[in-house]
Formats: C-alpha cells, structure tokens, sequence
C-alpha cells in the first residue's frame, strides 16, 4: 500500500491515482511524535489505494504493516495513535 514518503509534512498526501481512480476513499490518520522532543506532534495522512480499502474496517485491518513500513522510513517519529477516516481531514501539529 502507498504511504507518504520521507519529507512529507502535514497538508501533503501521496497514494493511487491513475487515470480512472477518484482518489483515496480512505486514509489513515497517524499521530506521531518526535523521539527526541516528544512535546513535538502531529498527525500525518497516509494515503490508501482506493482499489483496496474503501470501507473503515478494511482500513483498520490493513493498517498494522503500513504503520510499520511509515515507521521504518521515519526513525526520529514515533506513531502514538492512529484512525482512519475521510482524505483532507488530517494534517494538523497537535
């Protein structure tokens, strides 16, 4: 599953869009913190592709290996929490 790559910051989402794809049905809403400030936080969007996940609960159930491969490529941020929910309702230091 696409997620948003190393440099993204808050407002920017990656995922599928090909020619007939509408855009992410869903997307999973990270909260994550800075391991060496954690007073330092934000929520990040990872886009889903919208051919596999188009319902909340697929969502959920996908989740886990795309928070671990985030967190792999993100080593200084750690994911406090997660959800998932509708695209644009994300992307706010919190």
């Amino acid at each position: 599953m696409p997620f948003a790559g190393k440099g993204a910051s808050k407002g920017k989402r990656s995922g599928s869009s090909g020619p007939h794809s509408k855009g992410p049905a869903m997307e999973l809403i990270l909260s994550i913190c800075l391991i060496a400030s954690p007073g330092v936080c934000k929520e990040e969007a990872v886009s889903l592709n919208v051919e596999q996940v188009s319902l909340p609960t697929q969502c959920m159930m996908g989740a886990q290996p795309v928070i671990a491969e985030w967190s792999e490529t993100h080593p200084k941020w750690r994911v406090t929490k997660w959800r998932c929910g509708r695209p644009g309702i994300a992307g706010k230091d919190i």
